[in-house]
């Protein structure tokens, strides 16, 4: 592995300077994509955290390697302010962070799944009974939180709907005319939510602005694990915030993202699935509560007149 990712250095290294090349942040990007799956290649397996330094050490060599190719400095550079430049974590915290996301995997897989089952209910075990070795499963499954995996009925799979839900994909000009002028004269009882994404010391966090009558009436801030999880999070927020005012009659979502509705909507497992779930029930107990209550999805520009600024 510690070869394999010098080289692979080497190579990216191709690809400019510091003084006529990518900046920190491409860099940062290209690292993380190319050398930190080769460099950490299989870690839920292999890492335990016992006597484990030596090989700690060598892979923070080839690490350090990549931080003064990207930085630009020399080797004796110490590489304690690179990975503040960088947003590179060492290796022991890079170790960890690996870990922990295997144990987040652990809990949003099937209940019934063979990596969760086959501590306790496997019948072919490879151990005899008296004898339980400690393993990177038995820890990442210790006091592991109930299963987050919802299931889908495969008769079901696709996109969420309600008879008085609309979301167009891709509108046509005329559509997205109607948008635009809804914003410059808003109706009086239409709730505008709009939701945004920023990231704030390498968090993750959605915005929330509400309009209604085209006055601003709410803020709110929501932190996810992931930009997906902070959107979801956000627009599920929203909606609960929505439903504790007095009759809205038609809720409009404006997202930024212009791939957040279908990750909304869709019924497939994905990272953020049991979200989704609350804003689908948020959803139905707001639609049936009245026959004349609407919400639609739309997609945003900041540049239109009447969004929030950025």
């Amino acid at each position: 592995m510690v070869t394999q990712a010098c080289s692979t250095i080497k190579a990216v290294n191709l690809l400019g300077n510091s003084v006529r090349g990518l900046d920190f942040l491409n860099w940062r990007r290209v690292y993380n994509t190319l050398i930190i799956p080769v460099l950490t290649y299989g870690a839920p397996v292999w890492y335990t955290r016992v006597k484990q330094q030596g090989l700690l050490k060598r892979l923070a060599i080839a690490q350090n390697e990549g931080l003064h190719k990207i930085t630009g400095t020399f080797r004796t550079t110490p590489v304690e302010p690179l990975h503040n430049m960088t947003g590179i974590p060492p290796i022991p915290y890079l170790m960890k962070r690996l870990m922990l996301s295997y144990a987040h995997r652990l809990k949003g897989l099937n209940p019934w799944a063979k990596v969760r089952t086959i501590l306790t209910q496997d019948k072919c075990q490879y151990w005899p009974d008296h004898f339980h070795p400690t393993t990177n499963l038995s820890r990442a499954s210790h006091n592991l939180s109930p299963s987050t995996y919802i299931a889908t009925d495969p008769c079901t799979a696709g996109l969420w709907s309600h008879p008085r839900l609309t979301y167009i994909l891709n509108p046509p000009e005329t559509v997205t005319k109607q948008h635009k002028d809804a914003l410059v004269q808003p109706t009086p009882l239409d709730l505008h939510t709009f939701i945004q994404y920023r990231t704030h010391n390498h968090a993750h966090i959605g915005l929330i602005t509400i309009h209604r009558a085209g006055e601003h009436i709410h803020s709110d801030a929501v932190q996810g694990a992931d930009q997906t999880q902070a959107l979801c999070q956000v627009v599920k927020a929203a909606l609960q915030y929505g439903l504790t005012l007095s009759s809205p009659r038609h809720i409009v979502i404006w997202l930024r993202s212009k791939t957040l509705p279908m990750k909304i909507l869709s019924l497939e497992p994905h990272s953020a699935t049991s979200i989704t779930a609350d804003i689908h029930t948020l959803l139905t107990t707001y639609l049936n509560q009245n026959d004349a209550n609407t919400v639609d999805l739309h997609t945003f520009d900041r540049i239109w007149w009447g969004t929030p600024s950025k």
